[in-house]
């Protein structure tokens, strides 16, 4: 019962980074565009579909984590983590990119 809560709280986490990845692109799209640079935005649809990978994952762990032994568990949560991982980081880079000028002015 405590792994299906925790699972269960992790996609509710996962659904919310999918949602502030798409505001992401959406924001870095639009000034992508108005800046004339390169679109480093289609990263973040990159990341995206891995993030989704990942929730789908943690979707059939939910449903399959009784019939699973402990050692496959622990991989397949492994595997999960890791896709959300190449998935964030490949939208920290576009990020970085699109909003690095942010971190400038503030420390100024």
């Amino acid at each position: 019962m405590h792994n299906f809560v925790v699972l269960l709280l992790a996609g509710f986490s996962i659904s919310a980074l999918f949602v502030i990845v798409y505001v992401l692109y959406y924001l870095s799209r639009r000034l992508g565009e108005a800046l004339q640079m390169k679109p480093y935005y289609y990263f973040f649809i990159i990341g995206g579909i891995l993030i989704f990978i990942s929730w789908m994952t943690n979707l059939i762990l939910i449903i399959n984590q009784s019939y699973l032994q402990d050692i496959e568990f622990v991989k397949y949560l492994f595997i999960e983590k890791l896709i959300l991982s190449l998935g964030l980081t490949s939208c920290l880079l576009p990020t970085l990119k699109y909003w690095g000028w942010l971190i400038k002015e503030i420390s100024n």
